[in-house]
């Protein structure tokens, strides 16, 4: 279809540059339309200019006609190519069809062609045809035979219109002719605006120019950036690549000492069992220590109590001694002054009654009435001399009879050697009162009986005590009581006589037999004194046979206790080496472990977190033999890695193969010989016992000993099937590691 027509007045167009139209006729007359405008007046240059802006726009017009034409071609040359492309089709679908159908259509389309029947009217005999491709050509067909149908009104009415464009282009033709000489004024300003716009173009250029040197110089720093950019991803690249190679190295040292740990973890059970039994043999011996200790103490503490009392008993028999010798001196003093006495009293009765006989004499003349008087003035005047003599005695021991004297003179001695020894006692108990000093002598004796009892002299020597054992026994069945007391009083030096004989005749009390208890100084004087006491309690001159039986047992007790407290003391001395050697042993061992510790690398912050102590201790072993076992598997996981990837790089990776190979020779390897480098190890027989282990009790990770105390079977059971099937000589293969992470995360979740 043609475009409407332009309107008349229009703006002419400033062209940028020179244009050349074939279709138009300007480009044979600017030479021409030059040398005109420069003959004219301005007012025909003026009317000309017009003249020619009209052709310029009848050539607008002209040259959008031809565009409008060539538009029209184009669609022309469109359907025909359309119409070419379904007769294309057309020919295919012949191609598609038997002979007998292609020359049936030909002979229908012939047919109608001749009779002149419209194409949209007549229907292919091979309509009823089934076939499917049959059917989209039919619909092909049909859609062809519309779009010619429409093609071909458009064309009727295109041959129309093109009929009536030619009339129009003549009558242009004739226009454009005048309008040449308006064109050509008008081509000669667009020819100076265009010299203006090409010196404009060129500044231009040249801007653009230097632009685009700035935009190369950009460019070209661009392409370095670029470039280092790249050389920085490659650097990034290569890092990333070694950082990963170095991680996957370390993962693979934590695995391998992941299985170190398993086996340390075996060798701390058995250790933490051989802890448990040196521990309660450690509180046994202890206990026991702690017995004999007590029973030594007790021992010692009773000998130098009894030491003590012997020197204080020996300090006051010394004392006794003393007041006993001046006692005695004053004694004879006072019976020499008695005899004085006794002398002059008995002189001074005979003179009073001579003269009390001569007074009678002189009487006897009187009467026998005062005979009688007189006999009664005797009688009364021996009443009154009797009154006299008992005043007298009151004061000064006057008239007695001998026995009277001596029972005197014992009582008053009696009576002085309780009051000086009643004196000291309240000296020494600090207290007036009887009770106090009954009570404290009723202690000490008990106590010193007790003491001879229990100790019986244990401060003096074995020998010593054999020797008087022997002496004693020799005595008691040799000689009797006054063997035993001879030999008693013997042993006191030149005052033995006297210590004999006093008490033979001295009656029994109780001053006397705490005097004669204290004199004692070894067990055969206590033994005769005590026969003494108890032979002057029932009247019998000596009862030393009767105690044999006595000291014997006490003897044979105090042999036996002897015996028992050296077999202490030796079992004492053994037990306290061997919880030396056991400290030692464990400070050693805490010393290694403290070693370890360090060397592995573990977090003292982890120990501090888990236990609240710092560094290696004994209460903290555990603990940190655990951390040691985490750490030496993260190591031993990363050694078997590296191993892998080395053996991998220098011999090639491993086949499945040789991976499953690999896994079933593990039950003939041993870990711990690739892991202490000892050859002469033999392999174990049973694998997979850590696994089990580790999955049926949870690690040791508290103090608690008897939580994770496995027996001495058990632990047997453990350290026979180690990690071997796990580590070996041969770096671990990718199959076999992954196994490895597998099981090891399965021991994990359990």
């Amino acid at each position: 279809m043609m475009k409407g027509a332009a309107p008349q007045a229009r703006t002419p167009r400033l062209p940028l540059s020179a244009r050349s139209n074939p279709n138009s006729t300007t480009t044979t007359t600017r030479a021409g339309a030059a040398a005109a405008v420069a003959a004219m007046s301005e007012t025909r240059v003026r009317r000309r200019l017009v003249q020619i802006e009209a052709q310029l726009r009848d050539m607008d017009e002209d040259a959008r006609r031809i565009r409008a034409l060539q538009d029209q071609e184009i669609e022309s040359l469109e359907r025909d190519n359309k119409r070419l492309r379904e007769r294309l089709e057309v020919i295919r679908m012949e191609e598609c069809m038997s002979l007998a159908e292609a020359r049936a259509l030909q002979e229908y389309t012939d047919h109608h062609r001749t009779a002149g029947a419209p194409a949209g009217c007549a229907e292919s005999k091979l309509l009823g045809s089934a076939t499917l491709k049959y059917q989209h050509a039919k619909a092909e067909v049909q859609k062809l035979r519309r779009e010619c149908a429409q093609a071909e009104r458009q064309l009727v009415e295109a041959r129309g219109h093109l009929v009536d464009v030619r009339n129009r282009r003549k009558e242009l033709k004739r226009r454009s002719v005048t309008a040449e000489m308006s064109a050509a004024a008008r081509i000669a300003a667009a020819d100076n605006y265009r010299a203006l716009i090409h010196e404009r173009l060129r500044s231009l250029e040249e801007q653009v120019a230097r632009e685009q040197e700035r935009f190369n110089h950009l460019v070209t720093e661009a392409k370095q950036v670029r470039s280092d950019v790249d050389a920085l991803l490659v650097n990034q690249t290569s890092n990333e690549r070694i950082y990963r190679s170095r991680h996957d190295a370390l993962l693979a040292k934590r695995r391998e000492m992941a299985y170190l740990m398993e086996v340390c973890n075996v060798l701390c059970e058995e250790r933490q069992h051989v802890v448990a039994q040196l521990t309660g043999l450690q509180a046994r011996m202890a206990e026991e220590s702690r017995q004999y200790e007590t029973a030594f103490d007790e021992l010692t503490g009773v000998q130098s109590e009894s030491a003590k009392t012997k020197a204080a008993n020996r300090e006051q028999l010394e004392e006794l001694r003393r007041i006993i010798a001046q006692t005695r001196a004053e004694r004879e003093a006072l019976e020499e002054e008695n005899r004085c006495a006794k002398a002059a009293i008995q002189g001074q009765r005979r003179r009073t009654i001579r003269c009390r006989l001569n007074d009678v004499a002189s009487a006897a003349s009187t009467s026998q009435a005062s005979l009688g008087c007189i006999a009664i003035g005797e009688s009364s005047g021996v009443a009154v001399a009797g009154r006299a003599g008992v005043v007298e005695g009151d004061g000064s021991e006057g008239l007695r009879t001998p026995d009277s004297l001596l029972s005197l003179d014992s009582s008053q001695q009696q009576i002085r050697m309780f009051e000086d020894y009643y004196r000291r006692l309240c000296t020494i108990v600090q207290s007036d009162a009887i009770e106090d000093v009954t009570g404290f002598m009723d202690a000490a004796a008990d106590e010193r009986y007790k003491s001879f009892d229990e100790m019986n002299a244990i401060k003096r020597d074995m020998a010593a005590l054999e020797a008087e054992k022997a002496a004693l026994m020799a005595q008691l069945s040799g000689g009797g009581g006054a063997r035993a007391a001879a030999l008693f009083f013997g042993a006191g030096g030149p005052e033995a006589p006297a210590k004999v004989s006093e008490p033979l005749w001295q009656p029994f009390t109780p001053t006397s037999s705490l005097a004669a208890l204290a004199s004692a100084d070894t067990l055969e004087e206590l033994a005769s004194v005590t026969a003494r006491v108890a032979a002057a309690k029932s009247g019998c001159p000596s009862a030393s046979g009767t105690s044999t039986d006595g000291t014997q047992e006490r003897a044979a007790r105090m042999a036996s206790l002897l015996d028992d407290l050296g077999a202490t003391r030796d079992l004492v001395s053994e037990q306290e080496d061997e919880q030396e050697a056991s400290a030692a042993v464990l400070a050693q061992v805490v010393a290694l472990v403290k070693e370890v510790f360090c060397g592995l690398g573990c977090s003292t912050d982890e120990l501090r977190a888990l236990t609240g102590l710092e560094g290696v201790q004994q209460s903290t072993l555990l603990q940190c033999i655990a951390m040691i076992e985490q750490r030496a598997s993260e190591y031993l996981i990363a050694y078997s890695l590296q191993q892998q990837r080395l053996q991998s790089q220098t011999s090639g990776a491993w086949s499945e193969a040789q991976a499953k190979a690999a896994v079933a020779a593990f039950s003939v390897r041993n870990a711990a010989r690739t892991l202490l480098r000892r050859s002469d190890l033999q392999p174990r027989a049973a694998k997979n016992a850590v696994a089990a282990t580790l999955a049926s009790q949870a690690l040791p990770r508290s103090t608690d000993v008897a939580a994770v105390m496995p027996t001495t079977d058990a632990l047997a059971t453990s350290i026979s099937t180690s990690v071997e099937d796990l580590v070996d000589e041969r770096p671990l293969s990718k199959a076999e590691l992954k196994g490895i992470v597998e099981s090891k995360l399965a021991l994990q979740r359990r």
